[in-house]
């Protein structure tokens, strides 16, 4: 599995890399850091500058950076993602473009999903039609929803998938 951890904002990269480095590594052994060019990542992080910073200018070189292979997008403002949630979203991702988590019936957290290479057509679609948000993008993909009794078995999904402002 290949991990993008995506900053939107120097506000949402964290002070000390350090945890969210040890999360990413009990995810994945390949990833990539996206986000500010003006931002201090540590040396050892391999980084990506995107054009901009909305959410689907990060999926979008997410996806160019995996190339062929699907990418978990995973916001650098998640505190305590789960490298269980993000196995288990890898494993149910066959036949789907998207595979997102349920906060609860009405909330999706895109922005720790699984994206298939399948989704760069509409996502550059999207982008030269002025989109900005994952959100906007949804309805032309084949998308798996995890549900949230069954991402809850992974652990509290508060603090797995964070604070969350999209409604499916």
């Amino acid at each position: 599995m290949k991990v993008a951890v995506v900053i939107s904002t120097p506000a949402t990269a964290p002070s000390d890399f350090s945890a969210l480095l040890r999360a990413v590594a009990a995810i994945a052994r390949d990833y990539v850091f996206i986000g500010p060019q003006t931002l201090r990542y540590p040396p050892e992080v391999p980084v990506r500058s995107a054009d901009s910073l909305h959410e689907l200018e990060l999926l979008k070189q997410a996806l160019l950076w995996a190339q062929d292979q699907p990418v978990l997008l995973l916001s650098a403002g998640l505190t305590s993602p789960s490298p269980e949630l993000a196995r288990y979203l890898d494993f149910v991702r066959a036949g789907f473009d998207a595979v997102i988590p349920m906060v609860d019936s009405a909330t999706i957290q895109p922005l720790f999903a699984m994206y298939a290479p399948t989704c760069k057509m509409p996502v550059s679609a999207a982008i030269s039609a002025g989109k900005l948000t994952i959100s906007d993008i949804l309805d032309g993909l084949k998308v798996r929803y995890v549900d949230p009794r069954e991402a809850a078995k992974f652990g509290d999904l508060s603090s797995m998938l964070g604070p969350v402002r999209h409604l499916r």
